[in-house]
This record gives structure tokens, sequence and C-alpha cells, in this order.
């Protein structure tokens, strides 16, 4: 009789090995010395990318600028809900409430009115024949053939 079998790995993950994310994180962070208009100054790894990108995108470069708007999207956190904006009236006097009330009483459905009368049923109409297509007749040619 054989074993029963076991999912993943037998042996499970080695200890202190490390993930794609935590190596590209130390990586990321890493210090690199900058010569920079100012002088010389150290920075991360990424911001010196970052800089890189900024300089070309400056300069013109579409590729550039097209990376920097991609890792402004990832790193940005999108709003949880869109924004919403609140339109309050300003104070109307007493002819504009009046006209107002107008409008809005010119559509509104009175409970004690008399309900309007049923809409009538449409007649169907006569069906239509189709026009009668006319042929003449053309005698058919035979499709031409390779020759080789």
């Amino acid at each position: 009789m054989s074993k029963k079998a076991k999912p993943g790995k037998p042996r499970g993950r080695p200890p202190g090995s490390r993930n794609v994310a935590t190596i590209f994180h130390d990586l990321a962070n890493r210090r690199v010395n900058l010569k920079d208009a100012a002088g010389p100054r150290t920075a991360t790894y990424l911001e010196a990318i970052i800089l890189r990108l900024l300089l070309k995108a400056a300069r013109g470069d579409l590729r550039a600028d097209k990376r920097l708007d991609l890792i402004r999207a990832r790193m940005t956190p999108a709003a949880s809900e869109p924004a919403a904006l609140l339109v309050v009236p300003g104070m109307m006097d007493q002819a504009e409430w009046i006209r107002e009330a107008e409008i809005r009483n010119r559509f509104a459905v009175c409970p004690e009115m008399d309900p309007p009368p049923p809409r009538r049923a449409t007649v169907p109409s006569p069906p239509v024949e189709p026009p009668r297509r006319v042929t003449a007749s053309i005698p058919r040619q035979a499709p031409p053939r390779l020759i080789r």
C-alpha cells in the first residue's frame, strides 16, 4: 500500500530565505553617493531613480514622463470615495419661492383629482408587403482557374 500524497514542498521554505519584495525593498533603500549642482550628497537608489526620471522628463523625454506617471499612480493611494460637492442655494425672496412652488405644482399629481383617462389601444396597421424583386437572367460565368 502506498503513502498518502502531501501537498506543497515537503521541506517547506528554508529558514532565513527572503522573498522578492524584501530583497527589492532592501536594494531600493540602499544609500548611494550623488553629485548635484549643490555638491555631493547621499540618497537612496529609489530617490536617485526618481530624480533621474524627473530630469529626463523636464528635458522633454516622453518615456520618462510616462514612467513617472506610472510610479506616481502606484505610490499615491486611491481615494476611497469620489469627491462630492454640496451646492446650497442662496436666499430666495418671496416672489422666487412662489415661482418655484408654481413650477413644482404644475408637475405634481394631486390625489383629489380624477386620474387621467386610460390610453386608447392602438389598432395594428395592416401588414405591408415587401416589394418584389425583379431579377434579370444573367448568364453565369465560371470562376477563373489558376493555371500552373
